[in-house]
């Protein structure tokens, strides 16, 4: 007697409606989003909730992620190797090996905002506050202005080189700073940069007490009472 095909049909049938229904969903939250955070952006910080890692936006990347993840991760190693010894002239050349793979790696992702602070960050360690860094630094702001992990490590480094930003910077930098205020993991992170690293505490307290206002400004009060010792 022969079987009966409808189960396996039905079963069929079930599962192309799913999969439609997934696939509709992830178009649907992709179209509520601004252009430029559709696609990478969009990926990237869904597959990055907490920590994030070079890997997360290296895996983006087309073609051969899998090589340019693995020549960043020796380029940063020397560089971390080089700080460490003090030799400022083998950190350079690493510095600029590191510039040149994420360059490459922009060329490809041209919308991944980590990548963009990752260069502001290098072009200032190498050349100092010149107008690529600006530049650099900008366009992480305008392609995630909305991920909170890249709005926190965005915030060290604007810290760290405020008295080099133009105001439009400054003010760019506070949004990061209003949207780390919404969660109380980063901001306790924020909070405890502050506590460990006294060159950048002018930036964030003038951040916290001139360019933010109610909640977001008691929220960030409110973790550095809790990093107080």
């Amino acid at each position: 007697m022969p079987a009966n095909p409808w189960p396996a049909l039905a079963l069929a049938w079930l599962s192309a409606v799913v999969v439609a229904l997934l696939a509709f969903r992830t178009l649907a939250v992709e179209l509520s989003l601004p252009a430029h955070l559709r696609l990478d952006e969009l990926r990237l910080f869904a597959s990055t909730q907490g920590q994030p890692s070079s890997w997360a936006w290296m895996a983006a990347l087309s073609p051969d992620p899998l090589r340019v993840h693995s020549r960043h991760s020796y380029c940063q190693a020397k560089l971390s190797q080089a700080v460490a010894a003090n030799d400022f002239v083998s950190a350079q050349i690493a510095r600029r090996e590191c510039l040149a793979i994420v360059t490459q790696a922009l060329a490809q992702s041209p919308a991944n905002g980590r990548l963009w602070l990752e260069k502001a960050g290098l072009v200032f360690e190498i050349s100092g506050p010149i107008a690529p860094v600006h530049e650099s630094l900008a366009a992480s702001w305008q392609t995630a202005p909305r991920a909170g992990w890249i709005a926190l490590e965005r915030l060290r480094f604007a810290a760290r080189v405020w008295a080099f930003l133009p105001e439009e910077s400054k003010a760019r930098a506070a949004l990061d700073a209003g949207l780390i205020a919404n969660s109380q993991p980063m901001a306790d992170a924020m909070a405890q940069e502050y506590a460990s690293h006294p060159l950048v505490r002018p930036a964030l307290a003038e951040i916290i007490t001139q360019r933010l206002h109610d909640a977001p400004q008691r929220q960030l009060i409110l973790a550095l009472q809790r990093a107080a010792p």
